[in-house]
């Protein structure tokens, strides 16, 4: 029997999930971690955990969800395979565990009377408990994890812009898409990105402007919020050139292999600029741009290149050239005027 595999408690968490399930319309809500997720469930830590593997390049489909169904039973085991666990769907404690791992970017160590549960990342200390104030103390991004996330959430939802039924210590898509909602409404740089700035405005707009951050951000972690577009495209070009050569790959998102639109949106999150995973999402992120008006480091769509409608995407580089991952030369440099290219164009898309 599969539960086998998991330890008494996590089979417990599974049978008394299943009685709920069993003798209630209502669903259980429970903390990630606290029970082992399977496919049929339908519960909001399932959509915590298609967050974090989206995050991770694990979940592909153009939204998140309650319902864990075929599209999340391949994303936990694509994100086992990866993990050299054992590959089953079943979320389980350690699979959590590996999750966990990867999202804070450095093992945790256990408490030693819940194993299914780590211990939160260490993240500067902070006074504020509540939204009324924050206090800058480094850059927030997209992948971070501590305490200040989990104020920064708080901040936001008091200003309507954090619409997920609970805050969390980890800065993922839903932060980021959050965090670019209230730069938008206030009319500054919308990058995804916590910075000085950012925190300054949202202690403004909660009415604390005696707490405004006084401290710098370190200089390499603030170029995007602090110098403008240019700055962000050099970086963004000199990101997508340092792929060129890396192989073609379905479902890639890592130097060992990309497919176009997972190479698009690594590049650009790199330097906070959150577009969704798949080439026909990214079709319709930020502003449409004609071809005589395209600028470097804007995405460039294709379409009919192997479906109908959008079908691939790469960045635009300047003097009539694009880069992007393509099946037969893996990451490249191509000219627009490339009689294949020039035939499958449609627009571009300015996503900053």
């Amino acid at each position: 029997m599969v539960l086998k595999k998991y330890s008494a408690k996590g089979m417990i968490y599974t049978l008394t999930l299943i009685g709920v399930l069993t003798f209630s319309n209502v669903p259980a809500y429970a903390d990630l971690g606290d029970q082992v997720l399977r496919k049929g469930m339908r519960n909001n830590d399932v959509m915590v955990l298609q967050q974090h593997l989206e995050d991770l390049g694990h979940f592909n489909y153009h939204m998140t969800t309650t319902y864990f169904g075929n599209v999340t039973l391949n994303a936990v085991k694509d994100f086992q395979r990866a993990n050299g666990l054992v590959v089953d769907g079943y979320f389980g404690p350690n699979s959590y565990k590996a999750l966990m791992n990867k999202v804070s970017g450095s093992p945790r160590k256990e408490p030693a009377n819940r194993s299914s549960e780590p211990k939160p990342a260490p993240a500067p200390k902070t006074t504020n408990s509540s939204a009324s104030s924050l206090s800058y103390t480094r850059l927030l991004k997209r992948g971070v994890t501590g305490q200040d996330v989990q104020n920064l959430q708080q901040a936001l939802k008091q200003l309507g812009h954090f619409d997920f039924y609970k805050t969390t210590t980890y800065f993922g898509s839903i932060t980021t898409d959050s965090v670019m909602s209230f730069q938008r409404s206030q009319g500054i740089q919308v990058d995804g990105l916590a910075g000085p700035n950012t925190i300054r405005t949202i202690n403004n707009a909660l009415g604390n402007t005696n707490s405004a951050p006084s401290t710098p951000a370190p200089k390499e972690n603030t170029s995007s919020e602090s110098n403008g577009r240019e700055n962000i495209t050099n970086n963004i070009i000199n990101a997508a050139k340092s792929y060129v050569g890396v192989p073609y790959r379905y479902g890639g998102t890592s130097s060992s292999g990309f497919d176009c639109s997972g190479f698009t949106q690594v590049v650009y999150d790199k330097y906070g600029i959150n577009i969704p995973r798949s080439s026909s999402a990214q079709a319709s992120v930020g502003t449409k741009i004609s071809k005589s008006d395209l600028q470097p480091g804007d995405l460039v769509i294709f379409s009919g290149t192997y479906k109908a409608g959008p079908s691939h995407t790469g960045i635009y580089l300047g003097n009539n050239e694009f880069i992007s991952a393509t099946s037969s030369k893996g990451v490249a440099i191509v000219s627009l005027s490339n009689s294949y290219w020039n035939s499958h164009y449609s627009y571009g898309r300015r996503v900053y």
